[in-house]
């Protein structure tokens, strides 16, 4: 899932390097979502789905990492892209 606080250009960036890696995403959090792709840490609705649902908030530093990796297979460090 990602914020709805990001600009639609860099949404649609994002979602062209995101299947490129064989992810999926979406603007809403359900339970099928790992990870939340936030600009800042912010308390709200979508990041305590989230946590509560075990998922990970990371920054977009996330996504180019994992596109450097080629595979959603091998998932970068999350704690590096907080």
């Amino acid at each position: 899932s990602y914020s709805s606080r990001m600009p639609p250009k860099e949404v649609q960036a994002m979602e062209v390097a995101a299947r490129a890696t064989g992810v999926f995403m979406t603007s809403d959090w359900t339970p099928v979502c790992t990870h939340l792709l936030i600009e800042q840490l912010a308390i709200t609705p979508k990041l305590l789905c989230c946590v509560a649902c075990g998922g990970t908030p990371v920054a977009a530093t996330f996504l180019d990492a994992l596109s450097a990796v080629g595979s959603a297979e091998e998932l970068p460090d999350s704690r590096l892209h907080r």
